[in-house]
């Protein structure tokens, strides 16, 4: 049974920025915000308890995925995509008249 008041967030910053030697055919390509990235992070964070849905803030570092991508909607579209989310922000009730909040940096660019 799904418990309203229990929710794992992550604050964003769900990859390194740096180079990880994940995509040899681009090795100048940045590892935060890649498609690898967030599937990464999906599967991270929705280990922890089968009942307990994440919600995820993303920052800039969340947005990156430059050289993957063409527009921000379209990286903006595979992260909603990965994570299951129908938009970037999210408003969710734990406690009696106490709602949660979370607002997403949507551009990059």
């Amino acid at each position: 049974m799904l418990s309203k008041n229990k929710t794992i967030i992550s604050l964003g910053d769900l990859g390194l920025n740096n180079y990880c030697n994940h995509n040899p055919s681009n090795t100048d390509e940045l590892y935060a915000g890649t498609t690898q990235c967030h599937k990464l992070a999906s599967n991270y964070l929705s280990s922890f308890y089968n009942d307990i849905p994440y919600e995820v803030v993303l920052g800039n570092h969340d947005l990156e995925g430059l050289h993957e991508f063409k527009t921000d909607a379209d990286k903006l579209d595979m992260v909603l995509n990965i994570h299951n989310k129908p938009t970037p922000q999210f408003c969710r009730e734990i406690a009696n008249k106490t709602l949660l909040v979370g607002l997403s940096s949507i551009p990059f660019r």
